[in-house]
């Protein structure tokens, strides 16, 4: 005996790579007048960002369900994407993840590495680089530096090589949507 429940999960399929392209587009896009015009990003709240995790300013990226509520509303299907990553949290914020990977903007800023600014993640970090950057090293001395480190961010999982964190904060809505 089949219920309702158990034939509508088993045709539902997600599309993970069209919600990441989708994500993506989100976070390249959303725009809001609450954050200040940024001379590059203008008024793209997660392009502004995503920049100043890659200038080292911030660390924490926010994903707020109130922008994905007035993003995703347009059609049935954005409105089943976000109520799979509203019920699905874990998950997407891996998706997230990966998008932002995708999107992260190069440093456009002079990062000083002051003593105190250094964080055992950075000095975890460096050294973790070293010593797989020299077992490479002492396994095919023919290849090149460059050829290295391609090899080495390869080697590492994403997770290891991400110097952010990323937490989708649920708002007062958020809960009328489940």
């Amino acid at each position: 005996m089949t219920s309702k429940f158990s034939s509508n999960y088993l045709t539902f399929q997600p599309n993970f790579e069209l919600d990441e392209s989708k994500i993506q587009n989100f976070l390249n896009k959303f725009e809001t007048n609450i954050v200040s015009k940024d001379k590059v990003w203008g008024h793209k709240k997660y392009m502004i960002e995503l920049q100043k995790i890659s200038n080292k300013e911030i660390k924490v990226l926010h994903i707020h369900t109130e922008d994905l509520e007035s993003y995703f509303s347009q059609n049935d299907e954005d409105k089943m994407l976000l109520d799979c990553i509203l019920k699905n949290t874990k998950r997407y914020i891996e998706i997230f993840s990966s998008a932002v990977d995708k999107l992260l903007p190069a440093a456009n800023k002079q990062i000083n590495f002051d003593e105190e600014k250094i964080t055992a993640e950075d000095i975890s970090y460096n050294q973790r680089m070293q010593n797989i950057s020299a077992n490479m090293n002492n396994n095919n001395n023919n290849n090149n530096n460059n050829n290295n480190v391609i090899q080495t961010q390869n080697f590492l999982p994403k997770e290891l090589m991400r110097k952010y964190e990323l937490i989708i904060i649920p708002g007062p809505g958020a809960k009328q949507l489940l």
